[in-house]
């Protein structure tokens, strides 16, 4: 998963949740396949696409099938979200994690419009008539939805961290915030549960799938 956490599907370069969720359930339904292992290293991105993954993950554990996660440079925010589900959160010891948190952008063009006099003007039936079409300042009611969406969005992250890493929600809320750790500082405070490289948390895939040891391959 290396890249930015997109909406759809994706080429390599970014993380499309429906290319991506294909993926892990062609691995859920192969028998060839005893273990996987999630190799991360995205800023996140996209809420929905990661819920999308996370659903796709979570399927494969329900399968029977052991999952370990392996953090490499960054996987934070979105990256830490499709992580959450893993059976064991390997990353070095300089990985950027964390970044529990939501943000949203609305931009709009009113002023830029008005700088070459472009106005726009009209009648709407409801208060948010014209609110989303991005030319016109949004008013303190649409203003407090996107604030009301955000806070939902960052509830439910951190009711999920709580839930796959067996803390309180209080203490979730106290590490989450939007706040980055290294790894060292993850592992402190019960992000993630082993510091190595991907060739390690691939060995404990395959001990956590029952293969001897020199049994098997990536």
């Amino acid at each position: 998963a290396s890249g930015n956490i997109v909406d759809g599907e994706a080429s390599p370069g970014a993380v499309g949740g429906e290319t991506f969720a294909r993926l892990v359930r062609q691995v859920a339904n192969d028998d060839r396949y005893a273990a996987l292992v999630l190799r991360v290293d995205s800023p996140g991105g996209s809420m929905f696409a990661s819920e999308v993954i996370l659903d796709e993950l979570q399927a494969l554990r329900e399968a029977g099938k052991p999952l370990v996660a392996s953090m490499s440079s960054v996987a934070a925010s979105g990256g830490y979200y499709i992580s959450m589900p893993a059976d064991e959160i390997w990353a070095n010891e300089s990985t950027i994690s964390g970044s529990i948190g939501v943000g949203s952008i609305f931009p709009t063009f009113q002023r830029s419009l008005g700088a070459v006099g472009v106005n726009f003007d009209g009648f709407g039936l409801t208060e948010l008539a014209g609110q989303f079409s991005g030319v016109q300042e949004i008013s303190p009611g649409t203003r407090e939805l996107f604030e009301l969406s955000v806070a939902s969005a960052y509830d439910l992250f951190i009711a999920k961290v709580a839930a796959a890493r067996e803390m309180d929600i209080e203490r979730v809320d106290e590490i989450a915030r939007g706040r980055v750790w290294i790894g060292t500082d993850a592992l402190e405070i019960g992000l993630i549960d082993q510091l190595g490289d991907i060739d390690e948390a691939a060995a404990s895939a395959a001990a956590l799938a029952g293969l001897p040891a020199g049994s098997w391959e990536l």
